[in-house]
Parts: structure tokens; sequence; C-alpha cells
């Protein structure tokens, strides 16, 4: 995905995400806070990222997940999107 709504989706449900660092995941996730990146693209560092996020190196905090996610949400699209047109 360009955007990457599926990682949107998620933590909005409070779900952490695990994704490439590349592309939209870079827009829609907050590393340390809402999910991790894997910086290549490969089974052993997605085994890595797995392996830290199971050790507690990710706060498995839903609440921090479902904040990052509300930064996509229509009234908040529909506020800045009328502030820009308006200036």
């Amino acid at each position: 995905e360009d955007f990457g709504m599926v990682p949107v989706e998620a933590q909005a449900c409070g779900c952490p995400i695990i994704a490439l660092g590349k592309g939209g995941a870079l827009e829609s996730v907050v590393e340390g806070q809402s999910g991790l990146f894997c910086q290549e693209q490969s089974a052993e560092a997605f085994v890595s990222a797995i392996s830290e996020f199971m050790a507690g190196k990710l706060p498995k905090d839903a609440e921090a997940c479902r904040s990052s996610a509300l930064r996509f949400s229509k009234p908040l699209f529909r506020e800045k999107f009328l502030s820009f047109v308006s200036s």
C-alpha cells in the first residue's frame, strides 16, 4: 500500500504494528509508540522485530496505538483541509 490504510485500521483497534520501514508505514506508524520498523524486507528482519516486540521493547499500549490512528480521522482531515483551503 502506498499510504498504509491497514496499519491505520489495526492501530485504531489498539494493535501495534510491525512494518517495513519504508513507504506509507513511515507516515502512519510512530516507531516505539504504536509500532516497530524492520529496516530490510527479509524473514530474519521480521523475526527479529517480532522477538523485540515479544520481549517488551514496544509498550503494548492500545491507547497509544489508537491515538496514532486518530491523526487520520475524518473530522481532523476536514478541519485541516478547510484550514488549508481558507488560507
